[in-house]
């Protein structure tokens, strides 16, 4: 019953982001102009890419705290978590020290506010992921439901926040202010949550590793080994997934940028839906891993390669259609390329590939041999984005986004059937 209720509360938390993502821009596409609206997507892309990672080391304390609790080793936990916590404190305050010295450097033409509209956005960012640690340890505590509440809270928040923006007809910057200090409210909440969950008092956490310095060194340094691989997953696949409106936020004007970002949404939308819906189905597969066969996966293999097929061009139909038109009431935003729909699709297609791919991503031996094939994958879209916006317009970060995450999703059945991981997976006493 505990874990049902949690995953209610994370699935309504999930449902009330998209619905904040989707009502924000319903009224931003109207409150401001289509420059303006470029920029602010730009910018939440940045949040995007930065909360969608954890540097690694919060989720190492995650698996590590899970460890502990077969123990009961009380003591060791709070230890633990006050660690993560003073890293990533630590962590934070240094890029904070970093972009002081970087801001002088971001200009662009005619926006003079675009260092501090940047170093707000990250600064939010940072603060927000200071939260990471309370939501990692209560799902480690099969708690998860504080974490879903917090999401649902934020959500609300920040239509809220664009509510207030849109009746009032604040300008750009106020209305940047006004969304990320309420965004910001995530981390109190997250962290008031989980101490009042425990009982735990929020100084002796605190005091805690000061107290014990030699045992929370070798801890910091632990968690940092243990988190490499988790970190370097983690901005790889966001690269992948969530770095189109950035991308083309570097290479093209603020107008483009809001096509690109109104596309790339209802792409990450299908994507979702794939993602909730195989959910229950990914659960039963993993518990029968250890007893399938190659010849029953290559069946498997097949019928999901199909799917995808059948999925991408369904979607970019339903786009080519229909995209145009509920676009452009969506957002005010005219897309006057067609064809890019079908791209979208395709992407869609492969990015559902890549969600479902994230089974076996998730398992150790895996994922450290996938990891350079991943960096390669991220790089190539930077590379093949600059170039294709060159020769496609805002149509070449899709080019881009589908080569790559096709690549990527090539190279993962490539690893799993061609240089014997699958054996070894199904084999691995510790997924039996």
């Amino acid at each position: 019953m505990k874990i049902l209720k949690a995953s209610l509360l994370n699935i309504t938390g999930r449902i009330i982001s998209i619905a904040s993502t989707f009502f924000s821009i319903f009224l931003l596409g109207r409150l401001f102009s289509v420059d303006d609206f470029g920029q602010w997507m730009w910018l939440f892309s940045i949040f995007s890419l930065i909360t969608a990672q954890d540097f690694g080391f919060i989720s190492a304390m995650r698996v590590r705290v899970g460890r502990l609790l077969i123990s009961s080793h009380v003591f060791e936990q709070k230890l633990c978590f006050g660690v993560a916590l003073y890293m990533i404190l630590f962590l934070n305050l240094l890029i904070l020290i970093c972009l002081i010295g970087f801001l002088p450097f971001v200009e662009s033409g005619g926006n003079k506010n675009l260092s501090l509209q940047f170093g707000l956005v990250v600064t939010c960012s940072l603060f927000t992921v200071a939260g990471y640690p309370a939501a990692q340890a209560s799902m480690a505590y099969l708690e998860s439901g504080w974490v879903g509440i917090a999401e649902s809270f934020r959500g609300a928040l920040q239509i809220l926040a664009i509510l207030i923006a849109y009746i009032t007809k604040l300008s750009f910057m106020p209305t940047l202010v006004i969304f990320y200090l309420f965004t910001m409210m995530y981390t109190p909440l997250i962290l008031k949550a989980f101490f009042s969950s425990r009982n735990w008092s929020i100084k002796e956490i605190l005091i805690l590793p000061l107290n014990h310095s030699v045992k929370s060194f070798s801890y910091a340094k632990s968690l940092l080994g243990e988190g490499v691989v988790v970190w370097v997953m983690q901005v790889g696949l966001a690269f992948l997934s969530l770095s189109d409106v950035f991308l083309a936020g570097l290479f093209m004007p603020s107008k483009e940028v809001a096509q690109v970002n109104v596309i790339a949404r209802l792409v990450l939308l299908g994507v979702g839906f794939v993602l909730a819906a195989s959910s229950p189905l990914a659960g039963h597969f993993v518990v029968k891993l250890h007893k399938l066969n190659r010849e029953i996966l290559r069946q498997y293999l097949d019928r999901l390669i199909l799917a995808l097929l059948v999925g991408s061009v369904l979607y970019g139909s339903f786009l080519y259609f229909l995209g145009p038109a509920f676009i452009y009431y969506w957002s005010t935003i005219y897309i006057e390329r067609s064809d890019i729909f079908f791209i979208a699709g395709g992407v869609f297609g492969a990015m559902s590939g890549v969600v479902l791919m994230q089974i076996f991503l998730q398992i150790p031996m895996f994922t450290r041999a996938i990891i350079p094939g991943l960096v390669v994958c991220a790089i190539l879209k930077i590379g093949l984005s600059l170039m294709f916006v060159k020769m496609q317009g805002y149509g070449g970060i899709f080019t881009a986004s589908l080569i790559a995450n096709f690549t990527f999703l090539f190279g993962c059945i490539l690893l799993l059937f061609k240089c014997d991981y699958l054996e070894k997976i199904i084999s691995d006493p510790s997924l039996s």
